[in-house]
């Protein structure tokens, strides 16, 4: 969860590839998303993100649409056609050292070469949101 946003930068960095996608935060706490497919750039703005607060965040790309998730709801989608572009390295919280900082904390981010479905991504909250709704514990059984 973020804890300040930075105004001195336009971007705060969660996670990004330098020449395939960046998810951040703009410097009034909006989710900025952005995937770049044959050297154009598209960016997805969403709602802004609570300070000091646990959110969970997804983004996916499909070949057709990018689709941006918090706490496992749609909020916000575009159309967008072609392959990634995705020859570089993976940053996690800055892009540079002392650039573009995410002040905060960053918990299980994940990079999957598939899109994960709507449904995933929901599950994938309330796993992590409430998981006991996905177990439960009962006595052992005698023999």
């Amino acid at each position: 969860y973020p804890t300040a946003y930075d105004a001195l930068y336009q971007h705060n960095t969660v996670i990004g590839q330098e020449t395939g996608f960046l998810f951040a935060f703009n410097s009034a706490g909006a989710s900025a998303n952005y995937i770049n497919t044959g050297g154009v750039w598209t960016s997805l703005t969403c709602q802004t993100i609570p300070l000091n607060q646990w959110t969970h965040y997804g983004l996916t790309y499909d070949g057709s649409n990018i689709r941006s998730y918090t706490n496992g709801q749609l909020c916000g989608i575009i159309a967008k056609t072609g392959n990634m572009v995705s020859t570089s390295y993976v940053y996690i919280g800055t892009r540079y050292p002392g650039y573009q900082v995410f002040h905060g904390t960053i918990d299980e981010p994940r990079i999957s070469n598939t899109s994960n479905s709507a449904d995933w991504i929901t599950t994938e909250f309330n796993n992590q949101n409430a998981p006991s709704t996905f177990y439960s514990i009962s006595t052992a059984e005698a023999y």
